[in-house]
């Protein structure tokens, strides 16, 4: 009988020990970035309004198709209404597609 016991009380230390690690990978995950959206999202879509004519989201997505990257527009729609974060080097490939600089997809000021 205490062997029965000593078994239970085993399987259920790792079952929540389990518990325990799938909710801390969970958290992890909710809590990667220290920011939830992005700054260049505005941008993006500014950047795109700016062009001559202006570029739909999935016109900006087959040129940086054509620039050998792959981009959709369900992600670019996602970056611009800061639902997706930015890496650095989409950055680099918007400002390249865009002919702007990072730096200026990354500015908070309204008339730069």
């Amino acid at each position: 009988m205490p062997e029965i016991i000593y078994t239970i009380i085993k399987y259920l230390l790792i079952i929540m020990s389990i518990t325990l690690l799938t909710s801390e990978v969970f958290l992890m995950s909710k809590k990667l970035f220290l920011v939830s959206g992005n700054i260049c999202g505005t941008r993006i879509k500014l950047g795109r309004a700016q062009q001559n004519p202006p570029i739909t989201q999935d016109e900006l997505s087959r040129k940086i198709n054509l620039m050998g990257y792959r981009i959709m527009p369900l992600i670019i729609s996602r970056i611009e209404t800061n639902q997706r974060h930015v890496c650095d080097a989409e950055l680099l490939i918007f400002s390249q597609a865009l002919n702007v600089s990072m730096e200026w997809l990354c500015s908070e000021k309204i008339n730069t």
